[in-house]
């Protein structure tokens, strides 16, 4: 299916590269990537923070010399090891968390994020077996994918064996994976979840701009894979 990607997964070896530090960078240069990801299979919210040079994707930023971050007035932690961010984990479904980023100069950025902006998602409760020789369809539990959206179906076989499918067309309500896609996947006890993310805007941001995104992870279900 062309509105299908898939990413097998592979072994990464993180090199690592040094963020720059947001002294040295001019904070109109700044851009923001805000995250909360409330996972239904623990009960709780992870939220993060990312800067980076200009876009998304730019060099990372760690924020030095008095430049800081917070979220609902928690003090993070750091993340560093092949990605570069502030974080916290908070139990519990989380309605909202409000981001606060100070940058050098000292001009203040304050961003809502809210569960509630996502809608709710699961793997049918009739899904007990999968045959790895066929196809694996079915309906999802919840609505459509809508506008800025992302579904994640997460496959993880025998021997921790995983896929992870990537459904992005507006309006589909299904899952479609091809058997050929299962190749890597292992006989054994193993599970499916699933996930929606929601891109959403942010209001407050330097020039270059910022972005946030809420996920929700459903409840994992316990699968048997056979072949």
């Amino acid at each position: 299916m062309k509105n299908l990607l898939y990413l097998l997964p592979i072994l990464l070896l993180f090199t690592g590269c040094d963020p720059e530090n947001s002294v040295n960078i001019r904070s109109e240069r700044i851009f923001q990537t805000l995250t909360i990801d409330y996972d239904a299979q623990t009960n709780v919210t992870f939220a993060k923070a990312k800067f980076s040079v200009e876009n998304e994707n730019g060099s990372s930023i760690r924020l030095t010399d008095g430049a800081e971050v917070t979220i609902n007035s928690l003090n993070l932690n750091y993340w560093s090891i092949g990605e570069n961010y502030y974080y916290t984990n908070i139990n519990g479904k989380q309605q909202e968390l409000t981001f606060r980023y100070i940058d050098n100069d000292r001009e203040r950025y304050t961003n809502s994020l809210y569960t509630t902006g996502v809608k709710e998602i699961a793997i049918p409760s009739d899904i007990s077996g999968i045959n790895l020789n066929e196809n694996i369809t079915f309906t999802w539990n919840g609505e459509p994918i809508g506008t800025n959206e992302t579904i994640t179906l997460i496959v993880t076989g025998g021997e921790g064996t995983t896929a992870t499918f990537l459904f992005t067309a507006q309006g589909q309500n299904n899952v479609f994976v091809s058997k050929n896609d299962l190749a890597n996947i292992l006989p054994g006890q193993g599970s499916l979840q699933i996930t929606r993310t929601i891109r959403v805007p942010l209001f407050e941001t330097t020039p270059v701009g910022g972005r946030g995104y809420i996920i929700y992870r459903s409840p994992s279900r316990s699968v048997v894979y056979t072949k």
